[in-house]
């Protein structure tokens, strides 16, 4: 295992991660009808929800490289929310989201 590779918070600042955008999109859905504005904002939580809620509590985040390994996986094969209001721009998110993660790691 990586000398400085901490699973636990790793685990838990994905939980976090996904919470927060959970949180955000519980405020937002409601608003979606009388202001379309919010829409954009819903698909990019939306993402960020679907990346991170699926990140934590994993075996895979055991390693760096197991985790690189997924995310590439995720990245080829996109999980598709059903109430995503743009497919493509909701797949847009989900690929920043996971190049971003990518990035971070790949620096460290």
């Amino acid at each position: 295992m990586e000398k400085d590779w901490n699973l636990e918070s790793i685990s838990h600042s994905f939980l976090i991660a996904a919470q927060m955008s959970e949180n955000y999109l519980n405020e937002i859905r409601p608003k979606l009808t009388s202001q379309p504005t919010y829409e954009l904002l819903y698909d990019e939580h939306l993402a960020t929800f679907y990346v991170y809620n699926y990140l934590h509590g994993r075996t895979f985040l055991e390693s760096k490289d197991t985790l690189i390994k997924e995310l590439k996986r995720m990245k080829e094969n996109p999980n598709i929310a059903s109430d995503a209001i743009d497919k493509e721009r909701y797949i847009n998110f989900y690929t920043k989201i996971i190049d971003s993660i990518l990035d971070g790691l790949i620096k460290e």
